[in-house]
């Protein structure tokens, strides 16, 4: 996962708002909300790849 991406996720999870994390990250809300969505989805697809391999 780029840094980028892990950055937003952790930002995110740290429950900051998408203007928040606009204000840091130089995004617009909206680019925030998009990017985000894409990040969540890249990392669901790395965790099953990783729960599959622990059955």
């Amino acid at each position: 996962m780029p840094d980028f991406e892990r950055a937003l996720v952790l930002l995110s999870l740290d429950e900051l708002t998408y203007r928040e994390i606009a204000e840091i990250t130089g995004l617009t809300e909206n680019h925030v909300g998009v990017a985000l969505t894409r990040a969540r989805k890249r990392l669901a697809t790395l965790m099953k790849g990783v729960t599959d391999e622990l059955e």
